[in-house]
Formats: C-alpha cells, structure tokens, sequence
C-alpha cells in the first residue's frame, strides 16, 4: 500500500480508543515516513525490492527510534508554534512512533510477497493471511470509527 492514506485508519482508531495517550502526529508521521523506501525505489529505479529491510519489524523499531527522537526534540517548538501546550514525554513518542510503523508492517505483509517482516529471517510468512480487500475495508472501517470516536471523546471533553 505505498502511497495510501489506508495505513493511517489503525492508528487513527488506536489512538482514539487510548484517549490520546501518545503522539498522534508522531504516529502518522512514521506510518508515511516507511514509505520513503518505496518511493526512493520506483524514483531512482533502484534494483532491490520496493519493501526491502525497513518494511520490518527491525527496520521498523530502529526508524521508530530515531522517528521519536527526532520528534522529542521538535515537537515542543512545534507547539509553542502553534500556541499548544506540550505534555508528551519520550516514551509516549516512541509507542506513538512503534504504533505507526509496525502497523505499516502489519498491514503490509500479507499483500507483498517481497517482504520480509522479520528480517534477517528470510520468508514472509504473514503473506496471504488475509485477504486484501479485507486489509482495505479494515483501513478504511478503523478510519472512520477511529474519526467518529474522536469526535466523541472531544465532544465530552467540551461538555
């Protein structure tokens, strides 16, 4: 799913059914960031894999490293920035960045027979698991139950 807005219908709901309890810029920031590797593969034509080692679980944790720290230290200008006050400490950024990303991967495995979701391992023995039009009605029913139940929690959050 390069490219999609479907990676973030998960972590919309995850993050709506926790109460904000992480990041959730940092999340959809590593959920898109890992397709920086495709991308980088279709444009500089590249002869490796269009999922190569960062679509798994290892690549994953250490873009999700490097992701929150990353975020640790701009977040807080950012909402200065923005007139927002920041009360996220760093491992509520790295949950938020692991929730992206390993999501990425999840949703992602079964439809890609190249990955290798637990590199160095060889294989993809999540590939076909489920069904890819159930993988993209499941992105797209968690994004909008995700954006509902947000609205919800904010809405009492004003009452």
């Amino acid at each position: 799913m390069p490219f999609t807005p479907f990676h973030l219908g998960p972590a919309i709901l995850m993050y709506s059914l926790l109460r904000g309890r992480f990041e959730l810029i940092v999340t959809i920031l590593s959920n898109i960031i890992i397709d920086v590797e495709p991308f980088l593969v279709i444009l500089l034509r590249l002869n490796m894999p269009l999922h190569g080692p960062i679509h798994s679980f290892l690549g994953a944790t250490l873009l999700a490293v490097l992701t929150s720290g990353l975020a640790n230290y701009l977040l807080p200008y950012l909402y200065r920035f923005i007139r927002m006050k920041y009360t996220y400490r760093y491992s509520q950024l790295l949950v938020a960045s692991l929730t992206g990303t390993y999501c990425h991967i999840l949703l992602d495995a079964p439809l890609y027979s190249e990955m290798k979701p637990f590199y160095p391992l060889s294989g993809n023995p999540l590939l076909y698991i489920i069904e890819p039009g159930y993988i993209y009605g499941g992105c797209i029913f968690s994004f909008l139950v995700g954006f509902a139940v947000w609205g919800i929690w904010k809405l009492k959050q004003h009452i």
